[in-house]
């Protein structure tokens, strides 16, 4: 029966694992020469440097082949006698992250390439569901928080990497993964699964994309590039999970490398396009003056149009949810966000915003064309909860001279 062992990691006993999976450890710096381990039939827990079975076993290098000059010991290696050469152990050179498998030690640049092209490809298939759901649940503050798009990519980002651990877990891999080869898998214990890569993509969150804010995202993820270029695991795989990657052509590299730039294109595209503020055509430019529509198709045409942007937050405080017509005026539906109606005095609220809607019907250049059709503007508001509280109608005749 083969031999298992037990180790302590982190003052926790970790374990049982097979006596090859514990040297693999050893040689990439996982465990070091002070490391307590033990198996069945030692009398305690013993250093790793102690315990003779295993350090005959493949830890010490083989004497030079006769009538060749001997290598010099690499910094970290063991030596014959059990200790360990000049260098820092805990740190294994990058040619010494090979598994048993022949898989290579992924390298950053391949596994921010595989980040990007999941975060992008998982993001679209689950944020537009989810951003429709957040917004019927939370109407009002998911229309503050979709007005900026990098707010609105943070508060998305929970939800795709709990969408792409279940990618995981139905197929084993990820599209970024499986395009560029690359294998996550636990140092020890079972497969990893849904609820395994869910618990690794917590420590992606917090330490690895610091939880999707522009500027620290910027700082964790060079310091965990940075971690992975010098060959040792990131910092929420360290002790846990083993990242390799097969060999790949290099056309596969180039593909992958030209998928992920323009996932990250298309990702700032997309974030410019949720942060920039919704503006309404010129209605002139809406339904041209050759139009032979009559004036309520005209009018139905130009609500058509000023729709596509709603609804939206004009200001900290009101949202324009819709914009409808009759057959002789214009209607805009607004809902004041922050206060219920009976919040609200009507007489003072009129009393401030007939003045400024008239003046605003009355000089504004992109409402000519009303002007000019005898179109009135009638502004609906309600509170917070949907019940209305004022009406407001401006009209041609409500213009001096």
């Amino acid at each position: 029966m083969e031999e298992r062992w037990w180790y302590v990691d982190n003052n926790k006993k970790t374990g049982p694992i097979a006596e090859p999976d514990l040297l693999i450890l050893r040689r990439r710096g996982v465990i070091d020469q002070d490391t307590l381990v033990w198996s069945e039939g030692m009398q305690s827990w013993l250093p790793f440097r102690e315990v003779a079975a295993l350090t005959d076993r493949g830890l010490v290098s083989p004497p030079p082949i006769p009538g060749q000059t001997p290598e010099p010991a690499q910094a970290g290696s063991p030596l014959p006698d059990g200790s360990e050469s000049a260098g820092n152990a805990s740190q294994p050179a990058p040619n010494e992250l090979r598994s048993l498998t022949g898989d290579d030690h992924a390298g950053p640049w391949h596994r921010y390439f595989a980040r990007m092209i999941d975060l992008t490809l998982i993001g679209l298939l689950v944020s537009f569901p989810a951003g429709y759901a957040l917004a019927f649940l939370f109407p009002e503050s998911f229309t503050a928080i979709a007005s900026n798009g990098f707010l609105l990519s943070a508060l998305l980002m929970p939800i795709v990497l709990v969408a792409e651990a279940i990618v995981f877990g139905l197929f084993g891999a990820t599209p970024g993964k499986a395009l560029l080869k690359i294998s996550v898998v636990r140092l020890h214990g079972p497969p990893l699964g849904f609820i395994g890569y869910l618990r690794r993509q917590v420590g992606v969150w917090f330490s690895g994309i610091g939880l999707g804010v522009p500027l620290i995202s910027l700082f964790t993820m060079l310091h965990q590039r940075s971690r992975v270029a010098e060959g040792r695991p990131a910092g929420y795989d360290e002790h846990r999970y083993r990242v390799t990657q097969q060999p790949i052509s290099s056309t596969r590299g180039t593909v992958g490398g030209t998928t992920a730039v323009l996932c990250v294109i298309l990702g700032a595209v997309i974030n410019a396009l949720a942060g920039q503020s919704t503006t309404f055509p010129e209605y002139a430019d809406v339904v041209p003056s050759s139009s032979r529509l009559s004036l309520a198709e005209q009018l139905e045409t130009i609500a058509e149009s000023a729709n596509a942007g709603t609804p939206v937050l004009v200001d900290e405080q009101t949202r324009l949810d819709r914009v409808w017509s009759t057959a002789t005026s214009m209607n805009y539906d607004y809902t004041m966000v922050n206060h219920r109606a009976n919040e609200i005095s009507t007489a003072v609220f009129e009393a401030n915003m007939r003045p400024l809607l008239t003046s605003h019907y009355c000089t504004n250049t992109e409402l000519a064309w009303f002007k000019e059709n005898g179109v009135p503007l009638a502004y609906n508001y309600r509170g917070k909860g949907g019940v209305p509280f004022s009406s407001i109608r401006v009209a041609v005749s409500d213009c001096s001279g």
